[in-house]
């Protein structure tokens, strides 16, 4: 802060001078115009009175002018009295050493500020004496001030010789400063490149945890209504349950209660299965071909009827059903025949197997499209 003081006096000091020569020069200019004009006033072809008072008022008006001191930079002493390169090299050699000379530099300000305190007293009590028997005294005083402006004026000289030894150590730890800033912009960024990573993974991790409750809560509803539109009991599971962390399924009744899946006969587990590839056939949302192998062999009657009816011809856009006559028998096919594409029967050739279209009791040489 002192630092920033110093160098704010440093400019209106600057800001003084500057007027005060452009003071000094209009002074000039307005004694060179009184002397012409008294040489004038002295010829013949002087100017009439009226236009003699109107310069000279217009004299005065300016030097008035030339005697009000601007706001900002009223009450400012020059204590320095640098020249403009010297000034803004104490400028930016303050900003630079400004931190270890705070201290020494913070109570010389005081000292300064105490001084110039001092000196716009004296000014004051100047100004407001009517008598010059009382300009002895002041005068005594500010040679005093000035005084112990000399000192103070010395003691700076001495810190900008330390300042400028100083200077050499400064430089030295700027470029210091410089590279340990260019070794920490790498490790932000790649501090930077890390965090991102760490976050895309998180991302990417909390992705796919809200995907997989989405797909399993879909799941779920797709696999219990695939197990109640297969199962000839309505109500029989009234629930089904999947954990999204370790994909355990679980089924219960319209009370809430677990069902043990070891308490499923042996077709209502295959219904079950059926359930679950068929939800997940239909929640993956792909197009994904359907193979069934005897798919009717430990199934009663009502399964075998809702299979037939229900799964078939919905569980995917193509389908391969690899059954047995006693399966898939003519009530059945019949009730395939209209999504049916091609039917064919793998007969055995003593070695070899062979496909020939038609379904067992259509013979070898069937309509195309049957």
């Amino acid at each position: 802060r002192t630092g920033g003081r110093l160098v704010r006096q440093l400019e209106l000091e600057r800001a003084r001078q500057d007027w005060e020569i452009g003071r000094t020069r209009a002074e000039e200019a307005v004694r060179t115009v009184r002397a012409r004009l008294t040489a004038v006033a002295n010829r013949r072809d002087h100017l009439d009175d009226r236009a003699s008072d109107w310069v000279e008022q217009t004299i005065r008006e300016v030097e008035a002018e030339l005697a009000t001191t601007p706001d900002q930079i009223r009450g400012v002493l020059v204590l320095h009295g640098l020249s403009e390169v010297d000034r803004q090299a104490c400028v930016q050699t303050l900003q630079v050493a400004a931190p270890a000379l705070g201290r020494r530099f913070s109570l010389h300000a005081k000292k300064l500020m105490a001084l110039d305190g001092e000196l716009r007293e004296c000014r004051t009590r100047i100004n407001r004496v009517p008598a010059a028997a009382e300009f002895a005294p002041i005068i005594a005083e500010m040679s005093a001030l000035q005084e112990k402006q000399a000192r103070v004026a010395l003691e700076l000289t001495l810190l900008t010789e330390r300042r400028t030894a100083l200077q050499k150590e400064v430089d030295a730890r700027v470029r210091e400063r410089s590279r340990l800033e260019k070794d920490e912009i790498a490790s932000e960024r790649a501090s930077i490149r890390l965090t991102l990573a760490a976050q895309a993974r998180e991302a990417a991790a909390d992705y796919l945890r809200r995907l997989t409750v989405a797909k399993t809560t879909e799941l779920e509803r797709q696999a219990l209504e695939s197990f109640q539109r297969l199962s000839h009991k309505d109500d029989f599971v009234h629930r089904l349950r999947i954990n999204p962390e370790n994909f355990a399924v679980s089924l219960y009744d319209s009370k809430g209660g677990v069902i043990p899946k070891s308490s499923l006969s042996a077709g209502e587990k295959q219904i079950y299965a059926i359930s679950l590839l068929w939800g997940m056939a239909r929640v993956s949302g792909r197009p994904l071909p359907m193979i069934v192998d005897t798919p009717l062999g430990r199934l009663d009657s009502h399964h075998r009827s809702n299979l037939v009816k229900h799964y078939f011809p919905a569980a995917a856009h193509q389908v391969i059903v690899l059954s047995t006559d006693t399966e898939v028998d003519r009530a059945h096919y019949d009730q395939l025949r209209p999504h049916t594409s091609h039917a064919y029967r793998l007969a055995d050739r003593h070695g070899w197997t062979e496909a020939e279209e038609g379904y067992f009791w259509e013979g070898a040489h069937v309509d195309a499209n049957a």
